[in-house]
């Protein structure tokens, strides 16, 4: 049957494709570890041009190893912290913040 063989190559060209696969634990999921400042960063400022776009935000370049959750995550963590309750209020206060 065909079916085998097409799963065989697909499953070849995925491999490696991108760091984020490369970086997954035997468990299959991403290892995490603490946010920096630059990435946090550049959350804010993908949050700021792309809104609730985690996928579009998770592919900019600095964010490599995160995921569209983890930035979702993230993003809830500093509205959190900041006490505020709209994202686009926390990204804009933590830039402002961290540029202090």
């Amino acid at each position: 049957s065909e079916r085998p063989k097409a799963k065989a190559k697909l499953n070849e060209a995925r491999k490696d494709s991108s760091p984020k696969k490369r970086a997954k634990t035997a468990s299959g999921s991403l290892k995490r570890k603490q946010w920096t400042m630059e990435e946090t960063r550049v959350l804010c400022d993908g949050f700021i041009q792309y809104s609730t776009k985690w996928v579009e935000i998770a592919r900019l370049p600095g964010l490599e190893m995160r995921t569209n959750m983890h930035c979702k995550d993230r993003m809830r963590v500093l509205m959190h912290q900041l006490g505020v309750s709209d994202a686009r209020e926390a990204a804009e206060e933590w830039l402002r913040q961290s540029e202090e």
